[in-house]
């Protein structure tokens, strides 16, 4: 039987192959191919301004809570594997940088009070109290995780900005990895199609092997991070059982949270 993450990130990739396929139906009706090729000159033609916008873009995107993984994907399809990589990650990083900066600065006491009284999200600020660093690297890699969202809540925790951008960043990179990698794959297969290649060159199918090989990664990742999520919030939920009658061991388990 597969585990969650596997079925959230086959499904999100499913998601994306049925979408290409539309894509493919609606060429036979509508010039799709001409606009394809329009936009990739628009995106070469306006450069640099194009480098800059795109992650912008995907920035407000996650700070208005939108689903972002087509802008993820276009990112690898528009400017290659390695380029849109990178684009799509400070994309997410100046997305979450402005969520934190905007609770932590505007809104902290909104958030604490609009989500703390979630029990779901006070095991998650007594684990991020506990943990640090941890929780904050294993919820970026969880496929789960609304992770838009939580940045919004890191701001909150008394993590120091620095530690809670920099694990987000190394918790995102599988994922950034493997959507951009989607998106370049499209590229070579329009690029294929549209030259009337085929599918036939050795480096399309080491292409694709690289892809079944990122996938494959990613849901071990995300697999380990919900084992290690689940394991943390068990001890949180001990310790804090535990506090109701110690509440010295409440008082340590916060303070070891100012330290991370």
């Amino acid at each position: 039987m597969l585990l969650k993450p596997t079925r959230a990130i086959l499904a999100q990739v499913g998601g994306l192959g049925l979408f290409a396929l539309f894509a493919v139906v609606l060429g036979q009706f509508f010039p799709l191919d001409q606009i394809i090729f329009r936009l990739g000159e628009s995106v070469a033609r306006y450069q640099p301004w194009s480098t800059v916008l795109y992650p912008l873009a995907l920035a407000l995107a996650n700070l208005l809570l939108l689903p972002g993984g087509l802008l993820i994907v276009g990112g690898g399809f528009l400017f290659g594997l390695w380029r849109g990589f990178l684009l799509v990650l400070a994309g997410n990083l100046v997305g979450a940088a402005v969520a934190f900066f905007v609770t932590r600065k505007f809104a902290r006491g909104w958030v604490e009070q609009r989500f703390l009284q979630d029990p779901k999200w006070r095991t998650l600020d007594l684990a991020i109290a506990r943990e640090g660093w941890k929780i904050v690297f294993l919820t970026q890699l969880n496929p789960l995780a609304p992770t838009s969202l939580i940045n919004y809540f890191y701001g909150a925790t008394r993590m120091r900005f620095s530690v809670c951008m920099l694990w987000i960043a190394i918790g995102q990179i599988p994922g950034m990895f493997l959507y951009a990698y989607l998106g370049s794959m499209g590229r070579i297969s329009w690029k294929l199609w549209r030259e009337g290649a085929g599918f036939r060159e050795g480096a399309y199918w080491l292409w694709l092997a690289g892809l079944f090989l990122a996938l494959a990664l990613t849901i071990a990742l995300a697999r380990i991070a919900l084992r290690l999520l689940e394991e943390a919030r068990s001890r949180v939920l001990s310790d804090a059982a535990a506090a109701t009658s110690r509440p010295e061991k409440l008082v340590e388990m916060m303070g070891s949270g100012m330290q991370s």
